[in-house]
């Protein structure tokens, strides 16, 4: 073969290598540069900016040597935990202005008890309550899908009042999940969602007919109600059990079923749906949406006799003449002004 003839031919096999090369190459770059851009958009742009820390009896507030910090002020009363009938049917602002209970609802709808834990430990982490409230509806909460952002995030983004009078507040008060102040979200009213609709129900208590049988709890609920149950028990904080009166989503097998359990653990009980403990409950005024939640006048009748029993059953501090709490006054006029004019 001719050597100028080769070198040429040898030169348009480079250059159709190359080429084919390049024509492979730029469009997985295009793509690659594209898929790169399209994940930084839609991944989570927050993520959890406070990491929890191991939570025990001795904690003391921050110090050189202990690194939590917490609300320096003498603790929170009363957290409670739940799902909506919770948001719904305990009024922390009542509890504040009949009683000067210092309380907290941390709750979101269908939770589960895996996030009910962290939402717990999150809780610890600023505050020491002297009680914890459980409404036991979300025991049997089956539903695992959380949201994109994770079970720490999202529980903080329920409990992020709490830090308020914290240290820790600079780290989060520019979170997404922050509501502005003026806004009427629960959030900015102790967790209390206030809603003034009546949409009767008039099936009474038929609901509830007695069973000897037991409904099995979830596998989140098996495995994460005896640890938030431990970690109370560590903060010396007293456990009571509450189910708020709920046609939709209670019955007799599963008020059994949280019997075995309180009296396994020696904790009490109220369920609103065995007995009414002559609160004037009324099925033709007091829920919202035909029996599944509570409404205003459902829950102020609710959160008086929880009140009463608090004060009845538990050494509480009425803090409403303690200057140090006035900020639970403030939120009481705000909701007064917002809801109740």
């Amino acid at each position: 073969m001719n050597m100028t003839k080769y070198l040429i031919e040898e030169s348009e096999g480079v250059y159709m290598k190359k080429r084919k090369y390049r024509i492979i190459i730029i469009p997985i770059t295009i793509i690659s540069l594209f898929l790169g851009g399209f994940y930084y958009f839609i991944q989570p742009k927050h993520q959890v900016v406070l990491e929890m820390n191991e939570i025990s009896q001795n904690h003391e507030p921050q110090s050189e040597e202990n690194p939590i910090i917490q609300d320096q002020r003498r603790q929170i009363s009363l957290i409670s935990i739940g799902n909506s009938d919770l948001y719904s049917g305990l009024n922390p602002m009542q509890l504040w202005h009949d009683y000067g209970i210092t309380a907290f609802n941390i709750s979101a709808a269908k939770q589960n008890m895996k996030l009910s834990f962290y939402m717990f430990k999150y809780a610890l982490m600023v505050q020491r309550p002297k009680c914890l409230l459980l409404e036991v509806d979300q025991f049997f909460e089956e539903r695992e899908e959380i949201e994109s952002e994770g079970y720490e995030y999202t529980a903080l983004s329920y409990c992020y009042p709490l830090y308020k009078k914290s240290k820790e507040w600079d780290k989060i008060k520019d979170e997404k999940f922050i509501k502005k102040e003026d806004s009427k979200h629960r959030l900015n009213y102790l967790g209390f969602y206030d809603s003034r609709e009546v949409k009767s129900y008039h099936g009474g208590f038929h609901y509830m007919k007695k069973s000897h049988q037991r409904e099995k709890l979830p596998r989140l609920t098996q495995k994460y109600l005896p640890q938030i149950l431990s970690l109370a028990k560590e903060n010396n904080c007293e456990v009571l059990f509450v189910e708020f009166p709920s046609q939709t989503s209670w019955n007799y097998q599963r008020y059994n079923t949280v019997c075995d359990i309180a009296n396994q653990y020696h904790i009490p009980y109220i369920d609103f749906n065995v007995k009414q403990y002559h609160t004037g409950f009324d099925w033709k005024t007091d829920s919202r949406d035909g029996g599944n939640h509570l409404n205003y006048y459902g829950a102020t009748k609710m959160t008086k006799y929880i009140g009463e029993y608090l004060k009845e059953h538990y050494t509480l501090e009425d803090d409403r003449k303690n200057l140090e709490y006035q900020d639970y006054q403030e939120i009481y006029n705000k909701y007064r002004q917002n809801f109740m004019q």
